[in-house]
């Protein structure tokens, strides 16, 4: 009885055509030895390692390789983290007070740069936020408990 091609085999397969490099290449590409072959016939697992290269040469999404996803592409730049950093005239990062009720998510106009223009900025003179990016949001309730103090 033939062995079954695993679903991540298959996929990683269809990438490498898609591609249109040879079974040599694309080892190459994505530091798996001298060939893919193997790991087409499902003698040999995917490792982290190339998983990682597929990702990040190719955007290929790792749910997707192993059939637990539609998306087969994945973009690894884009964020919802906001980019906008308040500067006091020390040049020292400002923590923003963001004034809409806290919940699940972030504001709709996160990435509208004019709308921080107008947020309070303000510094707390604590060890713990000398460095990095901070957002205060105002709560209500005691769902947010215990308050920091």
């Amino acid at each position: 009885m033939a062995q079954e091609i695993s679903i991540e085999a298959q996929r990683f397969k269809k990438v490498r055509e898609e591609l249109g490099k040879t079974q040599s290449e694309f080892a190459e590409l994505l530091g798996a030895g001298s060939s893919t072959a193997d790991i087409e016939r499902g003698k040999k697992k995917i490792t982290g390692k190339i998983v990682t290269e597929l990702l990040r040469q190719f955007f290929i999404n790792p749910l997707w390789l192993y059939g637990n996803s539609y998306n087969k592409h994945l973009e690894t730049t884009a964020s919802t983290a906001p980019k906008i950093i308040s500067m006091n005239s020390s040049d020292r990062e400002n923590m923003i007070m963001v004034p809409i009720k806290a919940s699940a998510g972030y504001a709709s106009n996160v990435l509208d740069t004019d709308w921080y223009q107008d947020l309070p900025a303000f510094n707390i003179p604590l060890p713990q936020y000398k460095e990095g990016s901070f957002r205060a949001f105002q709560v209500r309730g005691d769902s947010m408990l215990p308050e920091i103090g």
